[in-house]
């Protein structure tokens, strides 16, 4: 009966120990780098701190607001890039994202990033310029029906000799409006306003110098300008762009605890490469 049951409630509750406060141990955020490297000596590094799971968690209904991305984003590092006899200074163009725009690719180069956060933390990361790829050939594709219009490119890449991991990013220079929200969870997705697709390509799959394919490009519109580059990559950034690219949400990967993501960074996570990309822009209103 009833008051059976409350009885019952009331033993266990009585016999249940009583809660014991647990402090655990702070956890120390780790500094997390993303590089990429633009045509025309662009260098784009953006360095983020890692947040635990008490601090940040979707599962428990967080959000990304303004406070947590500030959080964060690490600012205030001091960064530089060398190679040959030259030392070129990154500079912090918003939190957490800094620029160089002055540093040449060198083929065959080897290139040391260094940083050194505002609590003292030194990160240190190393890459070599691979051979340049290049297409045979690449066309955009446009394809009009009565109630869509859809963009495509269709491309051939002259496969170098060897093993080789290949990098593909379409962008866009159209700037689509969005509130403040959006354009944190922009910066954080698979695809920014401006950045609309990546693709990666292993030359292993393919017949032998016949890298090919088509890119389906649904957020790209016929009256963009677009903009594509490729890039022969070495094979631990490739895989750790794949772990990017299978995650559904670039912020949760970086929450995440673990960071299960392959990194060559002493001190820090993350990955630092450089690669010399090759450009072709097209106006898809002529096609």
């Amino acid at each position: 009966n009833i008051r059976l049951l409350f009885c019952s409630i009331l033993l266990l509750s009585a016999c249940r120990p009583q809660a014991l406060e647990i402090e655990l141990p702070p956890i120390t955020p780790q500094a997390v780098v993303f590089s990429q490297v633009f045509p025309d000596q662009l260098i784009s590094l953006v360095l983020t701190n890692t947040l635990g799971a008490l601090d940040f968690s979707e599962e428990a209904g967080d959000s990304l607001t303004g406070s947590v991305f500030n959080q964060l984003m690490l600012s205030g590092a001091y960064a530089t890039i060398s190679y040959r006899d030259q030392i070129d200074p990154l500079i912090e163009v918003a939190p957490g994202v800094y620029l160089s725009i002055e540093t040449p690719q060198y083929l065959h180069e080897t290139y040391t990033l260094e940083i050194l956060t505002p609590t003292g933390q030194r990160l240190e990361a190393t890459s070599k310029v691979l051979p340049q790829a290049s297409f045979t050939e690449i066309r955009p594709q446009i394809k009009r029906t009565a109630n869509d219009t859809l963009v495509s490119v269709d491309f051939k890449i002259n496969d170098l000799p060897g093993d080789n991991w290949y990098l593909l990013h379409f962008y866009t220079t159209r700037w689509e409006d969005a509130e403040d929200d959006a354009a944190l969870d922009s910066l954080f997705g698979s695809e920014g306003n401006f950045w609309k697709k990546t693709v990666l390509l292993e030359d292993q799959i393919f017949p032998a110098g016949e890298v090919t394919g088509t890119v389906e490009l649904p957020t790209v519109q016929p009256t963009d300008s677009l903009y594509v580059t490729l890039s022969n990559v070495s094979e631990p950034y490739y895989r750790f762009l794949e772990v990017r690219k299978n995650a559904t949400n670039l912020f949760t990967e970086l929450t995440r605890e673990p960071v299960n993501s392959p990194s060559n960074v002493d001190g820090g996570l993350g990955f630092f490469n450089m690669h010399f990309p090759v450009l072709e822009s097209f106006d898809l209103e002529k096609y």
